[in-house]
């Protein structure tokens, strides 16, 4: 049975160009050579067996009994897998001019993949397989091994996702009362350099005018539907370029298009933490441009990582198992500390916020749903992050600014993922390292501030 194996094998290789070896992951073994290493172990006087390890296209040749019609079955199985038309991607050239080599932080380019392999923290080394695919940025495998472990696929096939929905930044009569009263007129040159200042304004608001409100909010108001846009980005990439910035790597792929926005796709990844930074790096060339955006991955595969899991906002472990019917638009979920955590077999793949620059100003901090899932079929789903459309608390629908743009400007709309081999709670408790759990981290002969109070509640007590 096992020399059946093998011939099916070495037949239906022909229609595979690489194998990953399995120990090696940052180089790949031609399957000329893998097809010569079968063949000599064949005709070794031992016992045998070809183990196909659950990384797609991985192999590795052992000396241990052969297993006969189960080996049979698991070599053919994963054969036609490997020869799946998703293999193949399209043509990639990535210049590497400004990449540094460096023990725990690798990039090589093999024909059509951008290959970075890294250590992660505790012992725990990852591998990113980058390609293109009709123009689209993918993560082809993300890859990882415990110390001492196998090494195992967290997901496979995944593809960027962004949304921008922008409006019509104003400036507010807050900001133009006191000019008044210093006899200054309010021009447009005026409104041009004080509306990126903006605290009360909220663009998405349509129309923005109260019943009974003597003076707007706003200078300008109303708001027309016609100022909301809401884009997709699409890629039109056919390269990348790779950087090294000190103990990170950056890779880049131009192409990038979303409405009014455009610019770059990056991914950072960074030596020693198990981190990896999507962004869409874009600029617009409009006037008085405020945005928000949503951004993520998509591909997600229940065979390989088969829920999703968050605590809500009471402290409580929830999740989802993907059973349910598919999703239309993404649902949003009120997870405590902005995680949201996809779980398998070989591990977790958590998303969450950049800590600070994510959020901009507003009159309170309710949770509004920062973190989302979309089950996209019976098999695949997405994950990511997002910002509101405006302010749950009715009082405060007036104050939700989003993020400027001004003209020509590079806007970073950043998301996180955290890849691990752990489950989903001690993954969850890995991110929340990186901003001390959520809370300010005391500091010898210090004192912690806030930057102000609202004197005027206490008389509501």
């Amino acid at each position: 049975m096992a020399q059946d194996a093998l011939h099916d094998f070495l037949i239906r290789t022909q229609f595979i160009s690489e194998l990953i070896p399995c120990e090696h992951p940052d180089k790949i073994l031609p399957i000329g050579r893998a097809r010569q290493l079968l063949q000599a172990y064949a005709q070794m006087p031992w016992h045998w067996q070809v183990q196909l390890a659950p990384i797609d296209g991985c192999i590795t040749i052992t000396r241990v009994l052969e297993m006969g019609r189960c080996m049979r079955a698991f070599l053919l199985t994963l054969v036609v897998v490997s020869t799946a038309p998703r293999l193949f991607a399209g043509p990639l050239t990535c210049d590497l001019a400004e990449y540094k080599a460096s023990p725990g932080l690798e990039a090589r380019v093999w024909e059509n993949f951008l290959i970075i392999a890294w250590t992660g923290q505790g012992g725990t080394s990852l591998r990113a397989r980058f390609g293109l695919q009709n123009g689209q940025p993918i993560i082809r495998d993300l890859a990882l091994q415990r110390k001492g472990k196998a090494w195992a696929v967290l997901a496979q096939d995944l593809t960027p996702e962004y949304r921008i929905t922008s409006g019509v930044r104003r400036m507010s009569e807050q900001q133009a009362e006191p000019l008044r009263a210093l006899g200054i007129d309010i021009t447009e040159e005026v409104i041009d350099k004080n509306k990126w200042y903006a605290f009360w304004d909220a663009p998405l608001d349509v129309p923005g005018i109260r019943p009974g409100e003597r003076t707007p909010r706003d200078i300008g108001l109303p708001r027309k539907p016609e100022e909301i846009r809401r884009a997709t980005a699409s890629f039109n990439a056919t390269s990348c370029a790779v950087k090294t910035n000190g103990g990170r790597v950056e890779v880049t792929f131009p192409g990038l298009s979303a409405g009014i926005f455009a610019g770059n796709l990056r991914f950072t990844i960074y030596r020693g933490t198990n981190l990896i930074r999507m962004e869409a790096i874009a600029k617009t060339d409009e006037q008085s441009v405020a945005y928000k955006y949503e951004a993520g991955l998509k591909g997600l595969s229940t065979n390989l990582i088969s829920r999703v899991t968050w605590h809500d906002t009471g402290g409580h472990l929830q999740q989802y198992k993907l059973g349910g019917v598919k999703n239309e638009t993404i649902v949003p979920l009120k997870a405590q500390n902005r995680i949201l955590v996809a779980e398998g077999k070989a591990g977790s793949l958590a998303t969450f916020t950049p800590p600070h620059t994510f959020f901009f100003t507003r009159e309170v901090d309710t949770n509004l749903g920062y973190v989302w899932y979309r089950k996209d079929s019976e098999t695949h789903y997405s994950i990511g992050i997002r910002q509101a459309d405006r302010e749950e608390v009715q009082e405060y629908v007036p104050n939700f600014a989003l993020y400027n743009a001004p003209p020509g400007t590079w806007q970073r709309m950043a998301v996180y993922f955290y890849a691990s081999p752990d489950p989903s709670e001690l993954t969850r408790r890995s991110v929340l390292a990186f901003t001390h759990n959520d809370a300010f981290k005391p500091i010898p002969h210090y004192k912690t501030f806030v930057n102000h109070f609202h004197l005027a509640r206490v008389s509501y007590l």
